[in-house]
């Protein structure tokens, strides 16, 4: 589980440092639209944390439908503790 813990916080921080360095548009800022349901996006969703950059602009909404990333499922869990 550490280990997940850990792939998991690189991947926020490479989001954070992308998000700065103007690569990912910083939603606080930036109306930016959800990619499901077009409403505003809040958050970055990472589908793996394999690929820390590969994300998509979701709502809370639709990032609670998404479900975890396929690391944390492979686990039977909803979380990285």
């Amino acid at each position: 589980m550490k280990k997940l813990q850990s792939i998991s916080a690189n991947a926020h921080r490479r989001v954070a440092d992308a998000k700065r360095r103007g690569l990912l548009a910083n939603m606080s800022k930036t109306f930016v639209k959800c990619t499901d349901c077009d409403n505003r996006a809040e958050q970055y969703d990472h589908r793996s944390y394999a690929k820390p950059l590969e994300v998509e602009p979701v709502c809370n909404g639709c990032n609670k439908k998404r479900g975890p990333a396929i690391e944390i499922r492979a686990l039977g869990t909803n979380h990285v503790r």
